[in-house]
């Protein structure tokens, strides 16, 4: 299987990360014997893991080229493509490991998550439950299944797909992510809370973690929370523009009293408004709620009637934003509802 370099030391090499040594055993092997597909297999994968995918993708179609049914350079080909975002060329790559294999998990994986990129959920949904057929654990494909389900808004069995890929992995950042967001969506505060928890355990310094989990505590009605984490998530990336933006909307428009500052909330989102060069409308909606709880409501007019202009027709109707700014037009400041 290791072609001349069987008396090496690669594959302990490989294992222990030293793929520049790796690569040069194989250079040895290639040079006594260049027919040998499989030296070329292995050093591209080493090329691969040091990220020379052109050398790699070099390595692998000179593989096939001497074998031209070599199954695992046609799968990581494909895989390195798919890190380049070729669609077409990784999606071709493993469409020849299955016709050389149907029963190639691994390739069946890789193609139904190309698929899912591409957004052809159903080729997608077909790869990924042959996949899962021969490989049940395979934590991509489970994953990539239950993005599909998000997708689709079948919160119930994206939930259940990214609990198993956690029960298989329970560090896998992804599915954590994802499944706090079908909780989410199925408004399962808490659980959402939970799992985002978890990522903070794991990446005490990650910003946009502490950002979901604010979301998750305002939608809680868990404002003290909520503010906490905006805070957090501000102060470990100070050109982050969402929590500015979201803790100017909780502090200008809370139904509690005591939680809305706007003063406060003027700052913020005219902060948010300059990291985004002033393009994103509901962030100048923002500006114009913050505006108007302080008792500008020129300001408050102006810029809500900005949000308008700025709002693309995809967004939706702008019912909301026009009832808003009917009420700063009567010199009234807009309060999310208590219910």
């Amino acid at each position: 299987m290791f072609g001349l370099n069987q008396r090496s030391g690669w594959p302990d090499y490989y294992f222990n990360k030293e793929y520049d040594k790796a690569i040069y055993d194989f250079n040895e092997a290639i040079r006594l014997d260049p027919k040998q597909a499989a030296n070329y297999d292995y050093r591209g994968m080493a090329y691969s893991r040091k990220g020379n995918y052109d050398d790699a993708i070099h390595d692998f179609s000179q593989a096939i080229k001497i074998n031209p049914n070599d199954i695992k350079a046609y799968e990581w080909s494909g895989n390195i493509y798919l890190g380049k975002s070729d669609f077409d060329q990784a999606i071709s790559a493993y469409s020849q490991a299955i016709k050389l294999n149907p029963q190639d998990g691994v390739a069946l994986s890789g193609r139904g998550y190309v698929y899912y990129k591409n957004k052809k959920f159903d080729s997608a949904m077909d790869d990924l439950d042959k996949a899962i057929q021969i490989l049940p654990n395979d934590v991509i494909a489970l994953n990539t299944r239950g993005c599909i389900y998000l997708n689709k808004r079948e919160y119930e069995k994206a939930t259940a797909e990214f609990s198993k890929v956690i029960l298989i992995d329970p560090k896998n950042f992804s599915a954590i992510e994802n499944r706090a967001l079908s909780y989410f969506e199925k408004r399962d505060y808490e659980n959402a809370i939970n799992d985002h928890s978890t990522i903070i355990q794991q990446f005490p310094s990650l910003p946009p973690a502490y950002f979901r989990r604010a979301a998750d505590y305002y939608k809680s009605k868990k404002y003290n929370e909520a503010i906490k984490d905006y805070e957090m998530a501000i102060q470990l990336d100070p050109k982050y523009p969402d929590p500015y933006n979201d803790l100017a909307w909780l502090l200008a428009t809370c139904s509690i009293s005591t939680n809305r500052n706007g003063a406060e909330a003027v700052k913020l989102a005219t902060s948010a408004c300059k990291l985004t060069d002033w393009k994103k409308w509901y962030y100048v909606g923002t500006l114009a709620a913050a505006y108007a709880e302080i008792g500008d409501f020129d300001n408050a007019v102006k810029y809500q009637q900005d949000a308008i202009k700025l709002k693309p027709e995809s967004a939706g109707d702008n019912f909301d934003e026009k009832q808003r700014l009917e009420l700063y037009s009567k010199h009234q400041p807009y309060h999310e509802s208590q219910n």
